[in-house]
């Protein structure tokens, strides 16, 4: 079957979110990819749609949970806005015209990648979307937000005590004392300095090591080298929902 990354136009709503906007489109790049993408991680369209979908979307900006379609467009720390759905499955990043060009480039490859390599650790790309507002339906966009939705790898039941961005690298890796909060992400110095290891046993050590290296090669052939490896620790005792079921805590957990 032809690999086809040509958007559908999902839906257009005719409701004034503003006194100036009175037509927003919601348009799904690649909508048959994204989906064999989702199945492929066990993501079923409804439970997506559920938490993703324009009406959830949009829902959220009438509702005063996201004021805007400025606001997410509004540019952070790293010139991307970060925005969370309600049920904290997905994260949902701006991204630039030219960054979903290159996500659409490429996605042929990802695709192959993903569905070959099952315990794949690359960042799960889960949908590419756009939001464009028009004067009417006629009219051409006043503004145009692109933004990809990928899966929150710590939406887990498990509390994360300890997250880390690390990229193999010592130079300006480390975290101000006055930042050091559990939702922030330490880096490469602070892991170092914790002299902490994690204990995964031989085997799934050599499986870890080996979709590693599988990955990066995948970023290598893409000319992808700004990337680093998100982990989450959760500490032997920590709070967990089985233990109100008798149930065992394990000793670790690893993302």
């Amino acid at each position: 079957e032809k690999f086809s990354i040509l958007p559908r136009l999902a839906n257009i709503f005719d409701a004034t979110v503003s006194k100036r906007v009175k037509v927003t489109r919601f348009i799904d790049y690649a909508p048959m990819v994204f989906q064999r993408i989702r199945a492929s991680f066990g993501i079923h369209s409804d439970d997506y749609l559920r938490s993703v979908g324009p009406e959830q979307l949009l829902g959220n900006m009438v509702l005063g949970n996201l004021s805007s379609l400025s606001e997410l467009s509004s540019e952070g720390k790293s010139g991307a806005f970060f925005y969370y759905t309600s049920d904290g499955k997905y994260m949902m990043k701006t991204v630039t015209h030219k960054e979903q060009m290159l996500l659409k480039k490429m996605l042929k490859k990802y695709y192959d990648h993903i569905t070959q390599n099952q315990g794949t650790l690359l960042v799960r790309f889960l949908g590419l979307h756009c939001l464009s507002v028009h004067k009417d339906r006629k009219g051409s966009a006043v503004q145009k937000v692109y933004f990809v939705v990928m899966g929150n790898m710590f939406n887990t039941p498990f509390e994360i005590h300890r997250r880390y961005d690390l990229k193999g690298s010592w130079v300006g890796r480390v975290t101000k004392d006055e930042d050091k909060d559990p939702s922030v992400a330490l880096k490469d110095v602070d892991f170092t300095k914790a002299k902490e290891s994690i204990a995964v046993g031989p085997e799934r050590k050599a499986k870890l090591v080996a979709q590693i290296e599988r990955d990066s090669a995948f970023l290598r052939d893409n000319n992808i080298i700004d990337y680093s490896l998100l982990l989450g620790i959760y500490l032997l005792g920590g709070s967990h929902p089985t233990e109100e079921k008798g149930g065992e805590n394990p000793e670790s957990c690893m993302g």
